[in-house]
């Protein structure tokens, strides 16, 4: 069942369609804070995507021809691609260890080795995680 829902992000609120059934989720664009200082940036946009997951558990975004093109509105107006969020309709507020292989994945990837992932529960609020390719580190919440 897909419901209207507000994600708590700060002092701002995003509307996404959340499904209890199964995994949502999408890109997070804004202004990134320096590297030296904790925090996830000043959130700008969320942006929700169509999941290609097979499984209700899980959450896969479109590839990546399609992430640009709806990406370019937002990558136009001079935000940064800050990371991306999924939901847990179970109201796990965690990353699950496939979350945790995958983010590793992509700051491997991302220019400053940090890629940041949030999770929406049930109740609309957004826990973000940061991950350092640096470092390895455990994921370390950075908001709740």
């Amino acid at each position: 069942m897909k419901d209207k829902q507000n994600i708590e992000l700060g002092k701002k609120n995003f509307e996404i369609i959340f499904d209890k059934d199964r995994e949502v989720g999408g890109l997070i664009f804004g202004v990134m804070y320096r590297r030296d200082e904790r925090g996830f940036g000043d959130v700008k946009a969320i942006l929700q995507l169509r999941n290609r997951a097979k499984k209700n558990k899980e959450y896969q975004l479109p590839n990546a021809v399609i992430c640009l093109f709806k990406s370019l509105k937002y990558l136009l107006k001079g935000y940064k691609l800050l990371g991306e969020w999924h939901s847990h309709p179970s109201g796990k507020r965690h990353p699950s260890t496939t979350d945790n292989v995958m983010m590793f994945k992509k700051a491997k990837r991302s220019l400053s080795s940090i890629y940041r992932l949030g999770i929406v529960t049930d109740n609309g609020k957004l826990r973000v995680y940061e991950y350092d390719y640096s470092t390895l580190a455990i994921p370390e919440v950075i908001r709740t």
